[in-house]
């Protein structure tokens, strides 16, 4: 799975314990939401990108309106796997990483309900889109919480060279840049108006770009 140096990242960016704890609770409870009869009434008639602000609003509300918390929780509760393997350029070491997730079940079946089309050149076949989430709120994060330099450009990069180097276990999209980059809109934009929604940059991307006040 892609963006295991994300788990890195934001472990050092939320490094002790009780944040740590924090984190792994959102994660959960944010999970267990998409995975609920909740979330499948509340977008029984919503677009993909309807269902994409629907669980960014109950976890801005699970973490009191934080949205430095909430975006790091999004990006393991968009990730469709509980651990990534990459294995070392140089010695060929194996090694697997644990991500922050909720139980098996959960996972199962928040991974059935996770949004997943949200552009008009997405891959068919189940998964579609949405491995894009991750990137998207991924990038976001870095974005909202690394002010110097504006990191979260070259991080974004720096992502894509670190999985081809370290042979992380699934192929690259160039599609991921894009999504990288409407995630670093977002992040830059959630520092002026915390009412800003994702899917207002999802919808940017080709082929499903509508022309509005906001964009």
């Amino acid at each position: 799975m892609k963006y295991a140096i994300i788990y890195i990242i934001v472990l050092f960016t939320v490094n002790l314990f009780p944040q740590q704890s924090r984190l792994s609770a959102n994660v959960v409870a944010v999970s267990e939401y998409i995975a609920s009869y909740q979330f499948l009434r509340n977008t029984e008639d919503a677009d993909e990108f309807t269902k994409v602000d629907s669980i960014w609003a109950y976890t801005l509300r699970r973490t009191g309106g934080c949205e430095s918390d909430a975006l790091a929780a999004m990006i393991f509760t968009t990730l469709t796997v509980n651990k990534a393997t990459m294995v070392t350029p140089v010695l060929k070491i194996k090694l697997t990483i644990p991500f922050f997730s909720a139980s098996d079940s959960t996972l199962l079946k928040k991974n059935r309900n996770l949004p997943r089309r949200f552009s008009a050149d997405a891959p068919s076949g189940p998964g579609s889109d949405v491995d894009k989430l991750a990137h998207f709120f991924g990038s976001a994060y870095l974005s909202y919480n690394f002010f110097i330099f504006d990191l979260s450009y070259f991080i974004g990069l720096f992502v894509e060279v670190f999985e081809e180097s370290f042979k992380v276990d699934s192929r690259a999209d160039n599609r991921d840049v894009r999504f990288n980059m409407l995630g670093i809109e977002f992040g830059k934009a959630l520092k002026d108006n915390p009412g800003v929604m994702p899917s207002s940059f999802f919808k940017k991307y080709s082929g499903y770009y509508e022309q509005s006040p906001d964009n």
